[in-house]
């Protein structure tokens, strides 16, 4: 199993549910590739699996869905033990053996629960059963924003009292300095930071979507939102058989010299031709960050100012390699901070991935 690797896990009780069970598997593995799903049916003929504790030991922790087909009782009986937090539990759902509901039990939205039910449910012509408040309703869900927008939540805890609110009808305060595509969802309005609470025109419970948890607190009742602080990408290009240590030293200096942190790279990138360069995937290792290759046509395909070489695009099919490759692993709204540096054989480029909050398409999953 790759780490990278979408974990699935199935389990039934009944012949009939077994038979679903194979249904549901494809499905699963058509619209999710990459993922890898595993099927525990316990039969009176063929028993693969002695108790169901046995499964949840090894995959509760490591699965991204676990699927019951079977009564929701029994569903709930089993996982109760090993139920943590909504934060860390994985998406598990319930199925009746006849194919009918599909049923999130836990982590609906953090989880995705809510989304695989539906996604199952199309897939197999059944009916998903969303019991969450803010999908019942419409309502704007702060969870589901959060994971979507890639925005780490401070302290889960608040989730229930912004949602109970807007349930309620009430306006929550929204403050960021990040930008905005789409329109504010019904029940948020949005407030200018301010350094103290002195300002009665607030609403009381807000929620505050920042980079820096030291920030003043803005509401009197604060969900506060975290973007990743990590959010500088190295394009890097370099001669065949470049050493490691050569590479990791003009990093270190080329960041130092232009004033950016090494604590916020986040991932090397470069040209596919450059996929097995054995330098760069052992920075990659030293600086704890994930190395990726684009293939030359994708990177042609980026938008920038990009200086051009025509002896590097007659070698690699593409007139730049670092600054294209930075820029496409920062991804959409991408700021190129550095441009290309070179020294003895090697290039950098450092690009930044802007945070920008999308809400066009919230509650539409």
């Amino acid at each position: 199993m790759n780490s990278t690797q979408k974990v699935i896990v199935t389990i039934s009780y009944t012949v009939a549910g077994a038979e679903l069970q194979e249904k549901v598997a494809a499905a699963v593995e058509h619209k999710t590739p990459g993922c890898e799903v595993l099927k525990f049916a316990y039969k009176k003929e063929e028993c693969t699996f002695a108790k169901t504790e046995d499964i949840l030991d090894q995959y509760f922790v490591s699965a991204q869905m676990i699927l019951f087909i079977s009564a929701a009782g029994i569903a709930v009986r089993k996982i109760a033990p090993y139920l943590k937090s909504k934060t860390t539990d994985p998406a598990v759902l319930c199925m009746d053996e006849a194919g009918r509901f599909v049923i999130p039990l836990v982590s609906g939205h953090l989880g995705g629960a809510n989304a695989w039910a539906k996604q199952i449910a199309d897939a197999i012509g059944a009916q998903a059963v969303i019991t969450t408040a803010t999908d019942v309703q419409g309502a704007f869900a702060v969870d589901l924003f959060a994971k979507r927008n890639g925005l780490r939540i401070e302290d889960s805890t608040k989730i229930k009292e912004v949602s109970a609110r807007i349930l309620a009808g009430e306006c929550v305060g929204l403050t960021t300095v990040f930008p905005i595509e789409g329109e504010l969802p019904e029940g948020l309005q949005r407030c200018a930071f301010v350094n103290d609470q002195t300002d009665s025109v607030r609403p009381e419970c807000g929620i505050t979507i920042t980079e820096d948890p030291d920030l003043t607190k803005q509401f009197a009742m604060e969900c506060r939102l975290l973007a990743e602080p990590k959010n500088l990408y190295l394009g890097m290009g370099c001669r065949r058989g470049k050493e490691a240590d050569a590479l990791e030293a003009f990093v270190r200096e080329t960041l130092k010299q232009n004033g950016l942190e090494l604590e916020k790279i986040c991932g090397v990138a470069s040209v596919d031709k450059k996929s097995d360069e054995a330098g760069l995937i052992e920075l990659a290792e030293r600086l704890r960050i994930p190395f990726v290759t684009y293939d030359a046509e994708t990177l042609m395909t980026m938008k920038g100012d990009f200086s051009a070489s025509a002896f590097v695009e007659s070698q690699v099919g593409v007139d730049n390699v670092c600054e294209r490759a930075a820029v496409c692993a920062a991804g959409e709204h991408a700021e190129l901070l550095l441009h290309k540096t070179a020294q003895d054989g090697m290039t950098l480029a450092v690009a930044k991935r802007n945070t920008v909050l999308h809400f066009a398409e919230e509650n539409k999953e």
